[in-house]
């Protein structure tokens, strides 16, 4: 029982240890600014992680809004037919 437990622990350490590596290499690879400014991108994404999409999506609410207050463009498009 002692042997499948510490083998399972030691995966998972050493997935982590992989997943964390692999981050560091990407992260130098791309050459952010900074270490700061890459853990407050990391802090500002795991605190809002849907921004991107919340934004996206009010874009697309602004111009659904600016499409329907605007008098009827088809019925002038049937008219020049």
């Amino acid at each position: 029982m002692s042997d499948s437990v510490g083998l399972v622990v030691f995966s998972i350490l050493a997935v982590v240890l992989v997943f964390n590596a692999g981050l560091y290499f990407y992260a130098r690879r791309r050459r952010p600014g900074s270490q700061v400014e890459l853990l407050q991108r990391a802090f500002h994404s795991m605190k809002e992680p849907l921004a991107k999409d919340n934004a996206d999506m009010a874009e697309l609410s602004r111009m659904v809004r600016e499409l329907t207050d605007q008098p009827d463009g088809h019925s002038a498009d049937a008219a020049r037919q």
